[in-house]
């Protein structure tokens, strides 16, 4: 991962003139299977633009899709920043070299000759939460309608565990919670006879009459109709039913799973590890959040556990902030004082000191391009 590291330091080596005034702001975009968030700010981190568009995998999107979906968060934040100094895009789906090329083609387009990066909406995710000191690994824990963990090492290696769809994985999400209770009030009913108490919750959440219904109802539903269910099983455990505790006591349990084996993977047993939770199944239900803590706190008694406190597009912009070329400074007027020397100016880094270069062992790929109207002045 080294060569990560590099990467996010050639910003300072390739510089704008002075006087071509670039701007000074930067664009974060995450796509995820819900929305695609779009923040921009300043370099020292001030928010000049945040809204969000259309969900974005860039693995469920022809080049069509994903281009047009470029050109509408361009033409949304050109009156804020035409031309940014750098963007970092992070999106579901992106696992490899030839994602992250794809993504830099179709970017160069909208945004040709500007700084990019291209990533996967984990790695945002991860730098958008806190850099603390002393700890031997990150691991996000990510649970929403999908879910997957994923750590980094203080040393750049990288764990990843989970994700693959809901068919082949996102064990513990909302997802994966509505799957096994549909299967348990079916089991249950199959076997028994008798309809358990959270059926009901789960018939009126679905606004459906009659366990028959569920058969039709299963065959069509998708992803989305599948965690919907997920908030039954929240209500009715939060009511006391044992049945809707003991699935959530299963899935936790296979998200920790998850966590523990990058943590495992990333530094020894009882190691100081950081797990950062996010995903709203988890942000959302202290219960089941405390349920995963506990679990991870097992076999890492020293582990620092925390939600993310913010929007993880910030990280998205985090990492556009370290591509960010830095100005050059004015050109010095020839002293004509006998006995005073040329010296340069001192450079004045913007925010250069809240840069977390803690964090910068990175990410993704990177296309280091000078916008084309500054070239003449590199």
């Amino acid at each position: 991962m080294q060569a990560g590291y590099q990467a996010c330091l050639m910003p300072s080596r390739a510089k704008f003139s002075a006087s071509s005034s670039p701007p000074r702001l930067v664009l974060g975009i995450e796509g995820g299977a819900t929305r695609t968030s779009v923040l921009v700010t300043d370099m020292e981190g001030h928010e000049i633009l945040q809204f969000s568009d259309g969900a974005a995998n860039q693995r469920l999107m022809t080049d069509r899709e994903l281009a047009d979906l470029l050109h509408s968060i361009a033409g949304k934040v050109a009156g804020a920043a035409p031309h940014p100094a750098a963007l970092c895009i992070g999106l579901a789906g992106t696992r490899t070299d030839a994602h992250q090329d794809r993504i830099l083609r179709l970017a160069a387009r909208v945004w040709p000759g500007i700084p990019c990066m291209a990533t996967n909406d984990l790695e945002t995710a991860l730098a958008a939460g806190p850099v603390r000191q002393n700890t031997a690994a990150r691991v996000l824990i990510l649970s929403g309608t999908g879910s997957c963990c994923f750590g980094r090492a203080a040393d750049g290696s990288t764990a990843r565990s989970g994700g693959r769809g809901h068919i082949l994985g996102d064990r513990g999400s909302a997802t994966d919670i509505g799957q096994r209770g549909l299967r348990e009030l079916m089991a249950a009913y199959d076997h028994s006879g008798r309809w358990p108490s959270l059926g009901a919750a789960v018939l009126d959440t679905l606004a459906l009459n009659e366990p028959g219904d569920l058969d039709a109802w299963a065959i069509e539903a998708g992803k989305k109709e599948i965690a919907s269910v997920a908030v039954a099983v929240f209500r009715a455990a939060a009511k006391g039913d044992r049945l809707a505790a003991k699935i959530l006591r299963d899935a936790a349990a296979d998200l920790v799973l998850d966590g523990l084996t990058c943590a495992r993977l990333l530094t020894k047993r009882g190691g100081r590890v950081e797990f950062i939770f996010n995903g709203s199944t988890l942000l959302k239900n202290p219960g089941f959040a405390a349920l995963v803590k506990k679990g991870l706190r097992a076999e890492f008694p020293r582990a620092i556990v925390t939600p993310l406190s913010r929007n993880s597009v910030w990280g998205a912009v985090e990492l556009a902030r370290c591509l960010a070329p830095l100005p050059l400074p004015s050109r010095p007027s020839r002293s004509k004082t006998p006995g005073h020397s040329l010296t340069a100016p001192e450079v004045a880094i913007p925010a250069l000191e809240q840069l977390r270069f803690e964090y910068i062992w990175l990410i993704g790929k990177v296309n280091m391009q000078q916008p084309r109207a500054d070239r003449s002045h590199s």
